[in-house]
C-alpha cells in the first residue's frame, strides 16, 4: 500500500463530493436516522478530535513564539522576522511557519532559531498554561449543539495529554460552551505521552461501543482518520481540512471533507 502525505494524500483518496454545508447536514441526518431506526436503542455516538478540528490552536504557537522572540537572540535577522509572525503563517510545524514567514529552513541561521525555539515551544504548547490561546473554529460550538441537542453523545477524542491538559482542556470547553455534562459527553485524552495518536484514536472502541454506536468522526489528521475508518467501518468519517502534519498515510476511502463548522 503507498503512502502519501499532505495534498497528495488528499489526491488520492476518495471524498464524497459534497460541500462543507452538505457534509454537516448529512451527519445531523445520520443522528436522526439512527434515533428513528432499529438501532435506536443504542446512543448515536460523534467523535471530535480537538485540535485543529473543534479549536483554531495558531493563537497557541503564536503566543509562545512572541513571548520566546521577546527574550535576547544571536540570530537579529530573525528576530526582526519573527517580529513580523501574525496568525496566517502559523501552520503545524515550526519549519511550516518559518517557510510561510518567507524564510529559508535551510539556512543556517533559521535552522539555529528553529533548533532553539523548538523545545521552549514544545514544552509549553503541550501545557496547561498556554491552552487558554486556543479559539474554536467558527461554527463548530453551533454545530457541535446542534448535534447534541438532536440525542447524540459526543466523545472528545484528543491527543493531547491528560497529566499535563486536562485541567484547561475542561476550563475551555465550558469557557466556549461546547456540550459538557457527565450523562451525554465524554473527554478522552492520552494517558501517556508513550502512546501513539493514532494508537490512542483506535483505542476508542471500546467505551465508544459501551456507550452507543459511532455514526460519525471528525478528525484534521490523515493517518488518525484512516484507522478511525477502519475501527467504525459503517460510520461517516469527515477530514478537517485545516492543518496537519506531513505524517504519511494510506488513502482514504469514502470519505468526507469540511473547510469549515459554517453552513455558509
Amino acid at each position: 500500500m503507498s503512502l502519501f502525505s499532505r495534498k497528495d494524500w488528499i489526491l488520492n483518496s476518495f471524498f464524497h463530493p459534497l460541500s462543507s454545508r452538505e457534509v454537516l447536514e448529512k451527519v445531523e441526518k445520520s443522528v436522526e436516522s439512527h434515533l428513528k431506526g432499529p438501532k435506536a436503542h443504542l446512543k448515536p455516538v460523534i467523535l471530535f478530535d480537538l485540535d485543529s478540528t473543534l479549536y483554531e490552536v495558531g493563537h497557541r504557537t503564536l503566543a509562545i513564539i512572541r513571548e520566546w522572540n521577546q527574550a535576547p537572540q544571536t540570530q537579529l535577522a530573525i528576530q526582526d522576522k519573527l517580529n513580523q509572525l501574525e496568525l496566517n503563517h502559523i501552520s503545524y510545524s515550526l519549519a511550516d511557519m518559518a517557510h510561510n514567514l518567507g524564510l529559508n529552513p535551510s539556512h543556517p541561521d533559521t535552522q539555529k532559531a528553529l533548533q532553539d525555539l523548538k523545545p521552549f515551544w514544545w514544552e509549553r504548547f503541550f501545557s496547561n498554561e498556554y491552552l487558554c490561546h486556543d479559539k474554536p473554529y467558527p461554527g463548530a460550538v453551533e454545530f457541535t449543539h446542534r448535534l447534541f441537542s438532536l440525542g447524540a453523545h459526543l466523545i472528545y477524542l484528543t491527543g493531547r495529554e491528560e497529566n499535563k491538559m486536562l485541567r484547561v482542556t475542561i476550563e475551555n470547553l465550558k469557557r466556549d460552551r461546547f456540550p459538557w455534562c457527565d450523562k451525554n459527553t465524554t473527554l478522552i485524552m492520552k494517558p501517556s505521552a508513550a502512546i501513539a495518536d493514532v494508537a490512542h484514536k483506535a483505542s476508542v472502541k471500546t467505551p465508544a461501543e459501551k456507550t452507543g454506536e459511532v455514526v460519525a468522526s471528525f478528525d484534521n489528521e490523515p493517518v488518525n482518520l484512516v484507522a478511525l475508518s477502519k475501527v467504525f467501518p459503517k460510520a461517516m468519517h469527515v477530514f478537517m481540512d485545516s492543518v496537519y502534519s506531513d505524517h504519511p498515510s494510506e488513502p482514504g476511502k469514502d470519505l468526507f471533507r469540511i473547510q469549515s463548522f459554517l453552513k455558509t
